[in-house]
């Protein structure tokens, strides 16, 4: 099941504490990354775990030993745009007539909105063109 999904990603992370944490603000998030979360009580699987090719941490000062896995998922996200912020990842305007990006629009659209996708793709593409254009101007 995850083997064909590792080959699409660069690097896997998981949030397991006891193999070797790193703090997440001393890994490089800038890259095509999958992060892994397990839940609070039964962690991440064995079998999951077989394709991490590290496991991150958020710092936790005080009491507490963890976090709920919604506000970890957040500062993680939340750290992940800030290092590719920093990099220069998201100045690069959006063109749908650059095939990459016009591909990766395409394979949203029928992940996110298949239904609207399904019914008009080229309405799509129109509002999404306009949009930049007002940006522009």
């Amino acid at each position: 099941m995850y083997a064909g999904r590792k080959e699409k990603i660069q690097k896997v992370l998981t949030t397991n504490l006891y193999h070797g944490a790193k703090s997440i603000y001393e890994t490089n998030l800038e890259s095509d990354v999958a992060i892994v979360l397990g839940n609070e009580k039964e962690g991440i699987s064995k079998d999951l775990m077989a394709y991490s090719d590290g496991n991150i941490l958020i710092p936790i000062h005080g009491m507490a030993e963890s976090l709920n896995v919604s506000v970890a998922t957040s500062i993680i996200v939340f750290e992940a745009s800030r290092q590719r912020m920093n990099a220069g990842c998201y100045d690069q305007e959006f063109d749908l007539t650059n095939q990459h990006m016009s591909e990766t629009w395409q394979n949203y659209l029928q992940q996110a909105r298949p239904r609207i996708y399904e019914k008009d793709a080229m309405l799509l593409n129109h509002m999404v063109n306009e949009k930049m254009e007002q940006k522009k101007s």
